[in-house]
């Protein structure tokens, strides 16, 4: 993987970090900044390279790299729940569909974020961001219903924690759904632990028309205590 060029390749270690709030989501690239302006050969030629890659980070390091495009110095702040609308997706040749379908997988099936450091805040890391963008393409492509119950399981408290700023709500519906259908223990078990935080009612206002008659009581109880702890 090319990494001479900070400005987007030396920025691995800061995917891996909490991410605030994503109107900040390039406040430290500025000191990592080299001033290089990468073309869209060098961008293709990274992608390339990620999509051979057989490492399970590949992924998420194929999203980074598709945040620019040529001529571009800074990255996009924006934040697309569909990886297919980065700046950089068009780089990428439609004779790759197959290798980047298998790079989601991959990254699904081999990676375990610590979910802990975000349960009760608002904020989520880049690998966090990858899993859900994974999950996405998969389940749009089609070929989210071949991923096994214990991956949807991994990654549901992922689904739950993750925000995005683009109109990704059917798609983020649906991902919330077929995690109900999947796994809903461990659904209901996500959502409560981002329960204690400041915007934890949001998670539930997003799980609650999934809930079937077998889940009121946990509902009941849920709301129970959080009025209790207001009180």
């Amino acid at each position: 993987f090319v990494a001479e060029h900070a400005d987007y390749a030396g920025l691995l270690a800061f995917l891996l970090e909490p991410r605030p709030d994503w109107t900040e989501v390039d406040i430290d690239e500025d000191a990592a900044d080299t001033g290089h302006v990468p073309t869209d050969e060098e961008l293709r030629a990274d992608l390339l390279e990620l999509l051979s890659s057989e490492e399970p980070d590949a992924f998420l390091r194929l999203c980074h790299v598709a945040r620019w495009t040529g001529g571009q110095r800074y990255s996009t702040n924006a934040l697309p729940l569909d990886v297919r609308r980065l700046p950089g997706w068009h780089l990428l040749p439609a004779s790759s569909t197959d290798q980047i379908m298998a790079a989601a997988r991959r990254y699904l099936e081999n990676t375990q974020p610590d979910f802990e450091r975000y349960f009760g805040t608002s904020t989520f890391g880049w690998d966090v961001i990858a899993g859900v963008r994974a999950l996405a393409l998969l389940l749009t492509s089609g070929q989210g219903r071949a991923l096994e119950d214990w991956v949807w399981g991994n990654w549901v408290p992922a689904i739950v924690l993750c925000s995005f700023n683009d109109d990704s709500e059917s798609t983020m519906e649906a991902l919330l759904a077929e995690a109900a259908r999947r796994v809903p223990a461990m659904l209901l078990d996500a959502t409560e632990r981002q329960m204690v935080g400041e915007n934890g009612w949001s998670a539930l206002e997003s799980v609650v028309p999934l809930l079937g008659p077998s889940q009121l009581p946990w509902l009941l109880r849920l709301v129970d205590d959080q009025s209790a702890d207001v009180r």
